[in-house]
């Protein structure tokens, strides 16, 4: 603009307001100057710092003026215009420092999608978790962009390694993103887009120039990193060792990049059988999991809804969309859920009696042809019956199934009651196995665990009842067309095999053949003759319900053949006509005499018999003879059926047949007096009775009894040793007996009949007893014989058949037994007075002579040497309770056995030593000989038992004792109460014969004289070492020394004490002398060990000097502890002055250890007011020195006694001391208290020195005005 000289002229600003503005972006109008270049720099162009550093400098030329007027003016101030026809004013522009700019930041996902982070660097998530995705990244980076200022036009950096705190422009903000790596502008990075496929490539832009518009913008780029999936197919191990889940197209795991998406694996993928995959989780708790624990841990899972950015979401469903995570690693593990509808099978067989194996149908019933056979269709091999009747069930895979379950508790539907109950069969349970008749092996498998690939087949198997039941009904039809009595036959059989039906016959001699069907025969079909049919059904199946019947018919018949015989099995009482023989009706009604009476026969009649009556059975079928005693037992037994002894009460009323029915009776009774009783084998009639005619042909047989009054007489003698017969006189009696009876006599001379003794007859059993009892001259002893001279004299008689004519004679000879038992006891009185175990001697000799008793040898029979026999019956013998007895050694020999003889034996008497064997006799071993059974005494003795003349022993305690006792005297032996020797242990009393006797224990005295003798044990002793102080140092192990040990060696000390010398070793840890020095101990125990011990200190080894002599007296066979003793080197501190005007000191005078201080609780001091402790006087061997510290008693160590004096300060002489400008001020370190000499010597020594010269410091000022 033109103006005129002196003209003043308003410049422009750089208010936007004023029109005459001026502006440029990002700086500030200063000022105007008249020079271009300020300092070098162009104010009109330079930028940034340097606009502002020429700003300042041009500024700085506002007092200067020139021909071009002002060289500096402010921006809308006033210019005076110069006197130059011209002049240039240049704006002063200066760059501003807080233009803003903007740091954008990407992430490139593995998708190759871009996505802006927010200001505060991290990704936005929904409520789920998920990456929100967005449709303009640059628009969202806009409002999440990080803002900063700095100074225009200089270069913002926005990954500087640290951000510079003299520039805001310069700042860290590619700060580490988990999952990916910051790419700088010198690695673009190009992705391609999963969606689209377009390939994008992203430069970041760290550093730019700050625009003054405040519009520039960097942009910094991440780019993925790779994260590995691994996937974690999951499922449980098989028993072959493999997994039961599979990959089906291999193992997908594989690097992905950091927000990548892919499908994961779903149920195409990946199988289990029996399980449904649910998805994937970081959690492997669902992995492996196995039946209803994987349903609940699936579900618990995927449940979840967490999202870790760095694991990624915690629980994704299989088949869908899975954004990689930033982790490195990532480990997702299969969630398998097992299926509840999983399908198994149950099969049921049932195995038949004969061996067949049955499939049962689905409900439960056994498949059966028309005639009720079970139909086979095989045995778990898969035909399509078996497959068409199983049972299908469903469960929970891997659940235990089980098909015999009780089901009455709530069980889940995989515990079934399927082994229903099966009529004629037996469940087999679970596990157990059957094996049938054919050696077949059946086992029920009724549990197991739910196979994933529902195949799984349970089977159940039952095996058939051996006793199932049937029903054979067998019906008699009379001639009349009666259906008699029916019989009911149950059998048992097993079930489903071909019912038996064993059809009667009545024909004897064939298989069939039944007495209760005698006059029938089986029909399958035929018409009685009242016209009704009967059809027998004998065929079937045995039903296990027991509910198969068959019916079987039987027609009578109707010729029966009559005989009836009147004599015995001899012929006696029999008719000169002959049996009586003729033909009758079945069950027809008879009379006997009547019957008799049609072929001329009247009752029979036999001499010395009655008639009893008629019988089926003959006499001689009762027994070997129907004559004498035997023809009454037969006419009891055979007309015993009319008191009931034979009848059964059920018979005949449809009773099950069996053995029991072969003594079925039927009672027909008739209106007369003479009833009959009828059975299949026995019948009885009166003598003249009336009976009902049997089915088949019958004999009836007379029945006769014995009269039992016919007398004969019985006569005994004796014959003595010489071989003469005497008759027993008086002894000859009468007596009555049973026709045709025989008559003996027992081994024992008792006359006995031979009839049996369960007779009834009153008449009969008075006899037996009369004949039974023994003789009046019966004698023991002595031996029936029937013919004692052989021939020479009187022959006996001892049985002949009664003939009822009362002549019998029977006589009976006896001898003397040579075989006599008789006794002899051996009996033998011990050293105690008491008597011994028997020793009985069984002798024999001829009844009624006198015998005697020969003693044993003493000198060889065992158990009798050692003692004396008394044979004189008159010399007594005192027992220990008093009791005299005497030997019996001769008596007459009785023939009852009850002689018996006895000799007594006496103990000899023998001596007994006792040998203590280098051991000590105690004063309880005075007791031993107290015993009143002998005399003890001391003494000394030569032998071959390991005997010694002790000749250099003085004090009996040493020496054996002997005693006196008897043979098998019972002597107590010594304990250890009695005799002791030190380091050993009494183990024993050994004898001649290296028997060895417990201690204490009853010893038996022997035959002959006797010495023991002790075995002694060496000790065993455990030498514990203790230092016996907590400052010693070093370690002695245990040493384990057995006394009289050879090879016993021992090694020095190896314990050390600061400050102290060894001096031995104690038995007390209190100790402060030692009871054995180290050198003593060291040469007890190594010479004692080297046997060579002398006769000086140690002396021998059972010497009570010796050191180990002790050592074992004190630990009595046990662990010995030896405590060290020290010689600790200490010294006594004390104090001097008393009670002074400053205060007073006392101090614990006990001694201290070499090197140590006092501690504060051993010194009392006490302070007078006015005063203070200020020094002591410490006299250290003489040498007294001056410490100005009142803790230099605790600081100084104690090396010798010391002496110490207190130095008393006064706080009124010191104040006046400090006005006259005399003031000494001194701080003294504190020695510090310590064990170690070295260092106490130092210590003391420098506070020794700093004393000194504190001492010259303070003369020196006393000295100065």
């Amino acid at each position: 603009v033109d103006v005129l000289t002196d003209q003043t002229v308003t410049l422009p600003n750089g208010a936007s307001t004023v029109a005459s503005s001026i502006s440029r972006a990002g700086y500030t109008l200063v000022g105007w100057t008249t020079q271009r270049t300020v300092s070098g720099t162009d104010v009109g162009t330079s930028t940034g710092l340097a606009s502002r550093s020429a700003a300042q400098a041009a500024a700085a030329l506002a007092g200067r003026t020139s021909s071009a007027g002002k060289a500096f003016t402010a921006a809308g101030g006033s210019y005076v215009a110069p006197t130059a026809s011209e002049v240039t004013l240049y704006a002063v522009w200066s760059a501003d420092t807080d233009t803003a700019y903007y740091v954008e930041r990407y992430v490139v996902t593995g998708d190759g999608d871009l996505i802006a982070l927010r200001a505060d660097g991290t990704v936005e998530r929904d409520a789920d978790g998920n990456v929100v995705a967005q449709a303009d990244p640059a628009a969202y980076a806009a409002g999440q962009r990080v803002s900063h200022q700095g100074v225009t036009d200089e270069y913002a950096v926005a990954d500087a390694a640290t951000a510079d705190p003299e520039k805001s422009w310069i700042n860290h903000d590619n700060t580490a993103r988990p999952g990916y790596s910051y790419a700088d502008h010198s690695h673009p990075y190009t992705a391609r887009s999963k969606v689209t496929g377009v390939e994008t490539t992203y430069a970041t832009i760290a550093t730019d120039g700050i625009s003054g518009d405040g519009l520039m913008r960097l942009s910094l780029y991440y780019t993925p990193d790779a994260t590995h999936i691994i996937f974690d197919k999951g499922g449980a191990e098989l028993a072959s060792g493999e997994i039961d889940s599979s990959w089906v197209a291999g193992d997908p795991s594989a690097d992905h990049l950091t927000g990548s998406t892919f499908t994961l694996p779903g149920t195409a993928d990946v199988t289990r059988p029996g399980y449904t995959l649910v998805g994937w989780s970081t959690d492997p708790i669902a992995a492996t999991a196995k039946g209803n624990d994987s349903r609940s841990k699936a579900d618990t899972v995927a449940s979840s809804t967490a999202d870790d950015p760095a694991a990624g979401k915690h629980f994704s469903v299989q088949g869908t969309t899975y954004f990689v995570p930033t982790d490195a690693t990532v480990t997702l593990h299969a969630v398998w859920k097992a299926n509840d509808d999983t399908t198994y099978y149950v099969e049921r067989y049932v195995i038949t009696a004969d061996g067949r194996v049955i499939a049962l149908e689905q409900d439960g019933t056994i498949p059966r042809s028309g005639d009720n056979t079970p139909i086979e269709h095989g045995n778990h091999d898969g035909s399509a019956f078996i497959v068409a009747n199983r049972i299908e069930r469903t469960g929970v895979t891997d659940e235990e199934a089980i098909a015999d379950a009780d089901t009455s508790i709530g069980t889940p539907k995989w515990r079934t009651h399927d082994n229903i109950v099966m009529a004629g069969y037996h469940y087999i349970k679970d596990g157990v196995t059957y094996s049938d008749l054919l050696g077949n092996s059946y086992m029920t498998v009724a549990s197991g665990n739910i196979d994933g690939t529902g195949d799984m087949i349970l089977v159940l198997y039952y095996f058939a009842d051996e006793n199932s039941t049937y029903t054979v009904n067998h019906h008699r039809v009379t001639g009349d067309g009666v259906e008699k009595d029916l019989i009911v036959e149950i059998i048992s059989k097993g079930t489903d095999t071909p019912a038996i039906s064993r059809k009667r016959s009545g024909v004897e001699g064939d298989e069939a053949y039944d007495p209760d069907f005698v006059g029938y025969e089986y029909k399958q079909t035929f018409t009685d003759v009242n016209g009704v049919t009967y059809v027998s059904h004998d065929v079937d199946v045995v039903l296990g319900d027991g509910s198969m019947v068959l019916n079987l018919y039987y027609a009578a018949r109707i010729d029966v053949r009559l005989e009836i015989v009147a004599g015995d099995s001899d012929g006696n009482g029999s008719w000169s006509l002959g049996n009586f023989v003729s033909n009758e009706t079945s069950e027809s009604t008879l009379k006997i005499s009547e019957v008799l009476a049609t072929l001329g026969y009247v009752l029979p009649t036999r001499a010395g018999y009655d008639l009893v009556g008629w019988s089926l059975v003959a006499d001689g079928a009762m027994g070997p003879s129907a004559r004498g005693e035997r023809s009454v037992e037969t006419a009891r037994r055979l007309e015993s059926v009319e008191n009931g002894e034979f009848v059964d009460p059920d018979a005949g009323e449809g009773d099950q047949l069996g053995g029991a029915s072969l003594l079925a009776m039927l009672l027909r009774a008739f209106a007369d007096e003479n009833p009959t009783f009828e059975m299949p084998n026995a019948m009885f009639i009166e003598p003249d009775g009336t009976f009902l005619m049997p089915t088949s042909q019958v004999t009836l047989y007379a029945i006769w009894r014995a009269r039992s009054d016919t007398t004969y007489t019985v006569t005994h003698y004796l014959v003595d040793a010489d071989g003469v017969a005497h008759e027993v006189e008086g002894d000859t009696r009468e007596f009555t007996g049973i026709t045709d009876g025989s008559y003996v006599v027992d081994a024992d001379g008792n006359v006995t009949h031979t009839y049996d003794p369960a007779a009834t007859d009153d008449d009969i059993n008075n006899a037996q007893v009369t004949a039974g009892e023994k003789p009046a001259g019966y004698y023991p002893g002595y031996t029936y014989v029937s013919d004692y001279d052989n021939g020479e004299g009187d022959t006996g008689l001892s049985a002949a058949n009664l003939d009822g004519e009362g002549t019998l004679a029977l006589k009976f000879f006896y001898t003397a037994n040579i075989d006599t038992p008789y006794i002899v006891r051996h009996i033998r009185v011990t050293g105690d007075k008491v008597t011994l175990e028997e020793v009985i001697e069984n002798l024999t000799g001829t009844t009624d002579t006198t015998v005697t008793a020969i003693p044993f040898d003493t000198e060889t029979h065992g158990g009798f040497t050692g003692y004396t026999v008394i044979v004189d019956p008159d010399t007594p013998i005192t027992l220990a309770d008093g009791t005299l007895v005497y030997s019996h050694p001769k008596d007459n020999l009785n023939g009852d056995e009850s002689t018996v003889l006895w000799l007594y034996y006496i103990a000899n008497d023998h001596t007994l030593t006792l040998d203590p064997n280098r051991g000590t006799w105690t004063d309880d071993a005075s007791g031993l000989d107290d015993d009143g059974r002998g005399e003890g005494s001391w003494s000394t003795y030569d032998g071959s038992f390991g005997v010694r003349e002790d000749e250099a022993e003085t004090s009996t305690d040493t020496l054996p004792r002997t005693f006196t006792y008897g043979t098998d005297s019972i002597i107590t032996l010594p304990t250890e109460d009695d005799v002791k020797r030190n380091g050993y242990t009494l183990g024993g009393w050994e004898d001649e014969d290296g028997n060895v006797y417990e201690p204490g224990g009853a010893y038996t005295m022997p035959d002959h004289d006797s010495i023991l003798k002790p075995v002694w044990i060496q000790n065993v002793y455990n030498l514990h070492f203790d230092k016996n102080d907590p400052v010693a140092t070093g370690r002695m192990e245990d040493v384990e020394y057995t006394y009289d040990d050879p090879d016993f060696q021992l090694g020095k000390t190896g314990f050390s004490r600061r400050n102290a010398k060894f001096l031995g070793w104690s038995f007390s840890p209190d100790a402060t002398e030692p009871d054995i020095s180290d050198e003593q101990l060291m040469r007890a125990l190594t010479l004692l060990a080297a046997g060579e011990l002398d006769d000086g200190l140690f002396g021998d080894l059972d010497d009570p000097r010796t050191a180990m002599y002790l050592l074992a007296a004190l630990a009595d066979g046990s662990d010995i502890t030896l405590y060290a003793v020290w010689d600790i080197e200490k010294h006594t501190p004390s104090v001097v002055g008393g009670v002074q005007p400053g205060g007073s000191v006392t101090i614990d005078p006990e001694a201290i250890e070499y090197g140590f201080t006092i501690p504060h609780e051993a010194v009392g001091i006490d302070v007078t007011p006015g005063y203070y402790l200020k020094g002591w006087l410490i006299t250290i061997n003489g040498v007294t020195t001056y410490v100005e510290d009142p803790d230099a008693i605790f600081n100084t160590p104690m090396t010798a006694d010391i002496i110490f004096e207190p130095v008393w300060g006064n706080y009124a002489e010191d104040a006046a001391r400090l006005a006259r400008g005399r003031r000494f001020k001194y701080a003294g370190e504190r020695i510090p208290q310590t064990g170690d000499l070295a260092s106490d010597l130092a210590g003391f020594a420098a506070l020794l020195g700093v004393a000194f010269v504190a001492a010259g410091a303070y003369r020196r000022l006393c000295q100065e005005p």
